[in-house]
């Protein structure tokens, strides 16, 4: 007789067990998971609503998503719109820079619609910007993208001018910046200077990954297809001012860092971070032409 009642107990345990895992199962189940919610959420029904309204008429409103900051929010907000804009049946906008697979093919920017499209930046939203968002909700901030007209002489940092940098003046190749600067990421990087005035020089505050005593980088840096100059890095010569003579002055300048050996961290001993590093860009400098650094 114990052991049946000692059957009966395991046996009954066992039911018990098996209702509360049913329950905790299926409160699992009916709850959204954390993103999912961005997709129904009331906010991104109306991010759409305003992009329908920005959009007007005209053809797909191109973004340019900016991972400098908390992108996996800015990465989960902008799936769930597009996700809410497909189920709504509406082709609202497209997206450029840092598009990811995630976001699928149809939503990636054909060049007409970059030569001609209304153009946002999108970032997570933080308070007590300089600039005014034309969207601002659920976390994420939709600003215009202008360009400036041109680059008047002085010093631009990545660290007082990070936007301008993430904007514009960051082409292929860089990392995500970091407080003061960014990374070039394999062997080729650009950067993109509106026009400059006549006869300006200019100068790039760059450092370099010389990790070790016998590192060495050799970086060659051409403006608009044409070589300016060839810059050497070590240990003992790990930063430096590269100055450069655009010779496009009136039009945008297309500059190209050519880095001979990328090399990553963990190649050499420093942790588990794989990208090929090259350069690191600190700043842009731009003087007059009678002024050299």
């Amino acid at each position: 007789m114990q052991f049946f009642s000692n059957n009966w107990c395991v046996a009954f345990l066992g039911v018990i067990a098996s209702i509360a895992a049913f329950f905790v199962s299926y409160t699992i189940i009916i709850k959204p998971p954390y993103r999912m919610e961005r997709y129904h959420g009331e906010q991104v029904v109306e991010i759409n609503q305003d992009l329908s309204r920005i959009k007007g008429s005209g053809g797909r409103i191109v973004l340019d998503l900016d991972d400098s900051n908390d992108w996996s929010h800015v990465w989960a907000m902008v799936v769930g719109i597009g996700v809410n804009a497909k189920r709504q049946g509406e082709s609202i906008f497209c997206i450029n820079k840092n598009w990811h697979i995630s976001f699928t093919k149809q939503l990636q920017c054909s060049p007409e619609e970059l030569a001609n499209s209304k153009r946002l930046v999108v970032r997570r939203s933080v308070e007590g910007g300089a600039r005014v968002p034309e969207i601002d909700l659920g976390g994420i901030s939709f600003f215009e993208y202008a360009p400036p007209f041109a680059l008047a002489s002085g010093a631009l940092t990545l660290k007082k001018d990070r936007d301008l940098f993430s904007d514009y003046l960051l082409g292929s190749g860089w990392t995500a910046p970091d407080e003061s600067f960014t990374w070039s990421v394999g062997s080729r990087a650009t950067i993109n200077l509106p026009p400059l005035p006549a006869g300006s020089h200019v100068a790039l505050d760059l450092g370099a990954f010389v990790p070790v005593p016998d590192s060495h980088q050799r970086v060659i840096v051409s403006a608009d297809g044409i070589e300016q100059c060839a810059v050497e890095f070590t240990m003992a010569i790990g930063r430096q001012k590269v100055e450069i003579s655009p010779a496009g002055i009136g039009k945008p300048i297309q500059i190209i860092l050519q880095i001979e050996k990328p090399i990553s961290p963990a190649s050499v001993g420093m942790g588990q971070d794989n990208r090929q590093l090259g350069v690191a860009l600190y700043g842009i400098e731009v003087s007059p032409a009678n002024v050299s650094n």
